[in-house]
């Protein structure tokens, strides 16, 4: 049965620095990836009617993620059964608890250094993810100051990270 796995993203490139080490950490074992990001939901009414969340995906999404996932998904095809991008719209420790009990999911990892960009509408998951009862293990990698900002697939795949239980 493939170990569930919940990564925390912002659309940015280097934030799939976490994906990479997850991935090579699991090396002999198949995984399920849930790449999670948290907004909220408006309290429009025709918004909540014609909500789609591969929409709420594209507008947050840019090409050039999407090529770094397909690449990261590509190399590790033999451990990854399956990578989805998840939405957490709660607002409550609870409602975190049963996202991550729908999903299965047993552990997390997360970027120390590294701060996730919040998005509009956004809010900042990792303290629902400390706080719950996954396993939590927290990523580093040198976060170098000439690649701030960018958003390409050199500070993907330039950075070793390295991993500091929580």
């Amino acid at each position: 049965m493939p170990r569930s796995i919940l990564i925390p993203i912002d659309f940015r490139i280097e934030s799939l620095n976490t994906l990479k080490f997850a991935l090579s950490h699991h090396a002999d074992q198949d995984v399920v990836v849930v790449l999670v990001y948290a907004v909220a939901l408006t309290m429009s009414i025709t918004d909540l009617l014609f909500y789609s969340r591969e929409r709420m995906r594209t507008a947050y999404s840019t090409p050039a993620f999407e090529e770094a996932l397909a690449i990261l998904k590509n190399k590790h095809a033999s451990i990854v059964k399956r990578i989805v991008v998840e939405p957490f719209h709660g607002v409550t420790q609870s409602a975190f608890a049963s996202f991550i009990e729908a999903r299965c999911v047993e552990e997390a990892y997360v970027p120390r250094r590294y701060r996730l960009a919040v998005m509009e509408r956004g809010f900042d998951i990792l303290p629902y993810i400390r706080k719950s009862a996954l396993s939590v293990h927290e990523v580093d990698w040198d976060i170098r100051s000439d690649a701030c900002g960018r958003d390409d697939l050199d500070s993907l795949f330039s950075n070793t990270p390295g991993l500091d239980p929580v």
